[in-house]
């Protein structure tokens, strides 16, 4: 018999042992765990053993004042298939139902068909597929060619805030809604419904770049920028990927990683590029 409960930080010890081995390298579960119990809007929950011992755990965040978020969602092997994830689930949805949400989502790899038909089983339904595309720069050095090819025909630069309105026209216009059921990256992994004041923060926050061809929220985390929204149309996407190219090599950048929606016209223009399409996930949705 197990129960659930709020994590609380002695629980930790027990989730690293059953969290040790949930991907080739391991988990971040144990490096945020400790943030996690000190955010506002956020509940961890546990479900322990008849000792009080973690064997099972979720994050439930609000994402915003209607839109609840479920991640993190482990279960100690030897506790699996008896119910568990559903119970922490309906834990979780009492949450936020309670703290106002009208959805809860969560996402799972396109490839881990157990853990879809688990969450279908309880009442989720898929609505949209993401990935991230991931450009890696060649540092010059002994070796390479030292060519370079001519710089793209435009640029990407910091955007006022009246860019804003024409980035979110361009979202709400085109291929993106229905790709992306209206969400985008708000934070990692999780996601919600962009509205245009999240496009004019970003300006005011300096984080808003356009071209002619496209518009990128861009934060640069260490040595690589990182996207959590890129924009562009068919017919200039392949501009707008050039400039997004030559502005990673501008800033030194290891890397670029954008989350985009599963767009085939948008994959192909990034791949010109040599970004790498890796990590499909299937966003699920459960109406509260």
């Amino acid at each position: 018999m197990v129960s659930i409960r709020a994590a609380r930080a002695g629980d930790l010890p027990a989730i690293q042992e059953f969290t040790a081995d949930t991907f080739e390298w391991g988990d971040y579960v144990p490096d945020e765990f400790a943030t996690w119990l000190t955010e506002p809007e956020v509940l961890v929950i546990v479900a322990t053993d008849p000792d009080d011992r973690a064997v099972a755990m979720a994050r439930v965040a609000l994402l915003s004042p209607r839109e609840a978020w479920l991640s993190a969602a482990r279960v100690h092997p030897e506790f699996r298939r008896q119910g568990i994830g559903s119970m922490i689930n309906d834990h979780g949805v009492d949450w936020a139902r309670e703290a106002g949400a009208a959805v809860m989502r969560l996402a799972t790899e396109v490839i881990n068909t157990p853990a879809q038909r688990q969450v279908e089983k309880i009442g989720y339904r898929a609505v949209a597929q993401f990935a991230l595309a991931r450009r890696r720069y060649e540092q010059a050095g002994p070796g390479t060619n030292g060519g370079k090819r001519p710089p793209a025909d435009e640029r990407l630069d910091l955007a006022p805030s009246s860019e804003a309105e024409p980035a979110y026209l361009v979202w709400a216009s085109g291929d993106y809604p229905g790709a992306s059921h209206g969400l985008y990256a708000c934070e990692g992994w999780a996601f919600r419904q962009l509205q245009a004041a999240d496009l004019t923060r970003s300006a005011r926050r300096r984080q808003l770049w356009s071209s002619p061809s496209a518009w990128a929220v861009i934060e640069p985390d260490e040595d690589r920028l990182w996207l959590p929204l890129f924009l562009t149309t068919p017919e200039d996407a392949r501009r707008g990927t050039r400039a997004l190219t030559d502005l990673g090599r501008e800033h030194n950048a290891a890397t670029v990683t954008a989350m985009i929606p599963r767009i085939e016209w948008l994959e192909e223009a990034l791949k010109a590029e040599h970004f790498e399409i890796q990590h499909p996930n299937t966003v699920y949705e459960k109406a509260l």
